[in-house]
């Protein structure tokens, strides 16, 4: 698995439609981030920072890209 510069990315023994989650956990601490899973509904793998919402690979995008290019710019 590829390896990052601040966050580690394990497999969890969780499965859903036969395809393993993943937990999103800090390097330095270990502290748990979020989650990064296959969501039926959407029928593609999503990520969640906690039980209210979920981010498809274009929302993570979408605010990469509000982050790279635009906050604090205002």
């Amino acid at each position: 698995m590829k390896k990052y510069k601040y966050i580690m990315i394990e497999t969890t023994k969780i499965v859903t439609a036969d395809k393993p989650h993943y937990q999103i956990l800090n390097k330095k601490t270990g502290y748990w981030l979020g989650e990064i899973f296959y969501d039926a509904q959407w029928k593609q793998y999503v990520s969640r920072r906690d039980n209210l919402c979920i981010f498809s690979v274009s929302c993570d995008r979408d605010i990469i890209d509000f982050i790279e290019h635009h906050a604090g710019k205002e």
